[in-house]
């Protein structure tokens, strides 16, 4: 009799354990759901409640239950929240769960949360601050969409994909810090963030889509890595204060000559990573405020009209290693005024520098003189010097495009070696310069002086320097390398 009492009372037991999950109950303005394991999850509150301090643990009819997650629409609209902290037992954020709460300046998050939802914090207009746990791995699309008064925003190291729109319209957003496992940057992901001013390194980015910073206007620089291999149009669109793009992707192609990447924007400086081989066709096409380029050895091929109508760029190093200029590479810049050929160009494509009417200086490194494909690759009319290595003038007089676009103003240097001709080309921008300075090559040592003759900096082994701790003025750049020494002028902003 005993054992069928037990047995009964086990089963009631369990059956009430049963009635418990999907069971709600209101404790201090929050309704909680039972769910499985002893846990709870927020299913609803009081839109009148002002501020949310979510306990970790509550109890209930006498049993102790573990609160873990928050579900979808739970804070919905509620315009009196102003402040919501979390505890570290909540590891879920359901989809639109604080939608529009308008009046919520804070949140705190417990250590623990692993997702936010779609569009959990969209629509917080007045959210300033919101901590962002290490533990974070699921950040959805639109998650803090319009939240115009939000500053600053880390994003962990587990996260490895920004949503389509997570931060679009948070145009008071001015420091973001991307975790180095992000791999993709969706599409309006921080689209109409206007005062965001980080410098970007992208060093783990894989791909960025359609207006990912559209209308960043405060955005100033851009580090794009090596692992880039997709950049979708209009990517950077709009982004008027950018002027400085490092670009390391060693495998990106994908550039157009409509809708490109970085329409609108005001990129004056590219300077290309040592790694990268090939610079994409299309690549800087109608950039008109673009004024300096580095282009280092390493690059072999530079696609065609990538420098098309670059209007404000006046000087032009090719490296050694590229062989051609391709169809309309620099046609249209209209300011290019000296141009050095490396010495293993060997063809110069239909329209190459066609329009290029500012032409005094070209430096032709290569002995054996390049190939012309039809007769537009120069402007006809032009008052361009040409400067060839020593012993090749006759080579050149022969040509018959070199001797009909520029006769007798084909001139040979036999007062320098190829390679003294290699080191003239040695170039450094930008100048005027603000914060850094850099070169076309690696330099041995540079040395900064003033006008007094006295050395302000040394620097030894490098492609760029720091000059933003030196006052305004005009100073010299002593340059060793190739066992020679040159001194350029450089004026500080």
């Amino acid at each position: 009799m005993k054992k069928v009492a037990l047995f009964i009372s086990m089963i009631l037991c369990i059956n009430t354990l049963f009635a418990q999950i999907g069971t709600t109950f209101w404790i201090d303005s929050i309704q909680y759901i039972i769910a499985e394991d002893n846990k709870l999850v927020i299913e609803a509150t009081d839109p009148g409640l002002v501020i949310a301090d979510i306990p970790e643990t509550i109890t209930h009819n006498g049993n102790t239950y573990r609160v873990t997650g928050i579900n979808e629409l739970a804070f919905y609209f509620h315009t009196s929240l102003t402040s919501v902290t979390l505890p570290n037992s909540i590891v879920g954020i359901g989809i639109f769960s604080f939608h529009n709460c308008v009046n919520l300046t804070s949140v705190t998050l417990g250590d623990s949360v692993y997702a936010i939802r779609n569009s959990a914090f969209n629509g917080c207009s007045s959210l300033q601050t919101i901590n962002i746990p290490s533990t974070l791995s699921i950040l959805e699309e639109q998650a803090f969409k319009n939240c115009t008064s939000l500053t600053s925003i880390n994003i962990p190291d587990n996260i490895t994909v920004i949503e389509n729109s997570t931060f679009s319209n948070c145009n008071n957003l001015t420091t973001v810090t991307i975790g180095n496992r992000v791999t993709e940057i969706k599409a309006n992901a921080f689209e109409n963030c206007f005062l965001l001013n980080t410098h970007f390194v992208l060093d783990s980015i894989v791909s960025i889509e359609t207006n990912a910073f559209i209308n960043c206007w405060s955005l100033n620089e851009i580090t794009l890595g090596e692992n880039l291999t997709n950049l979708s149009n209009l990517a950077f669109m709009g982004c008027t204060s950018l002027n400085t793009l490092n670009f390391n992707a060693i495998n990106c192609t994908n550039f157009t000559d409509n809708n490109h990447p970085f329409s609108n924007t005001a990129i004056n400086t590219i300077n290309i990573g040592e790694n990268v081989q090939r610079i994409p066709a299309y690549f800087a096409y109608g950039f008109n405020q673009l004024s300096a380029v580095n282009i280092p050895n390493s690059v072999t091929e530079i696609g065609e009209q990538a420098f098309y109508a670059c209007s404000n760029l006046s000087s032009i190093t090719i490296p050694n290693n590229v062989t051609s200029i391709k169809e309309k590479t620099f046609q249209n810049c209209s300011s290019l005024n000296v141009i050095t050929l490396g010495s293993s160009v060997d063809t110069l494509e239909s329209s190459a520098f066609r329009y290029c009417n500012a032409l005094q200086t070209i430096n032709c490194l290569a002995t054996t003189p390049p190939v012309f494909s039809d007769n537009s690759v120069f402007p006809f009319q032009n008052s361009a010097n040409v400067k060839v290595p020593c012993g090749s003038l006759d080579a050149y007089n022969a040509d018959y495009y070199w001797f009909t676009y520029f006769g007798e103003r084909i001139t040979e240097d036999c007062e320098s070696s190829l390679e003294d001709m290699e080191e003239s080309a040695l170039s450094f921008y930008p100048n005027p310069a603000k914060d850094r300075v850099s070169f076309s090559e690696k330099i041995e040592r540079v040395e900064l002086i003033d006008l007094n003759g006295k050395t302000i900096k040394v620097f030894e082994n490098v492609n760029e320097i720091n000059i933003k701790d030196i006052s305004s003025g005009v100073y010299f750049l002593k340059l060793h390398a190739f066992d020679k020494t040159t001194t350029q002028k450089l004026i500080k902003k």
